[in-house]
């Protein structure tokens, strides 16, 4: 039993600490990315732009609702290509993709539970 507990705690839940990286497309076209090398491929690099993984909290809000959803119960080094309807996409309404359905590439690069963090403190 001490397995499935063990092997459950990989998953990613709500609170957990998690470095991702993503590219987001609509209408077929990127938008953007997390990643240097994609954004110049997908024609939208720019000069300037610090292109690296994200860390935040899962659940926290920092990320689109629908790539919050998608990174619970993820597993590190996971790959995700996940399709958000308009409602779980871009919430700005001055955005260009706002109203309109995403693709997104998503990788949990690495996880760490909040119990993790307060033992790297001691």
């Amino acid at each position: 039993m001490e397995s499935a507990i063990l092997d459950f705690e990989k998953d990613v839940v709500r609170g957990d600490h998690v470095l991702i990286n993503y590219t987001i497309f609509c209408d077929n076209k990127m938008v953007e990315s997390t990643i240097e090398d994609e954004a110049r491929q997908g024609g939208i690099y720019r000069l300037g732009k610090q292109y690296k993984a994200w860390w935040s909290i899962a659940g926290a809000g920092r990320f689109l609702r629908g790539i919050e959803e998608a990174l619970i119960g993820m597993r590190e080094r996971e790959e995700k290509l996940i399709y958000l309807p308009p409602e779980k996409g871009y919430p700005d309404k001055e955005h260009r993709c706002y109203g309109r359905p995403l693709k997104i590439k998503l990788k949990l690069l690495q996880q760490i539970k909040p119990y993790h963090i307060a033992e790297l403190h001691c």
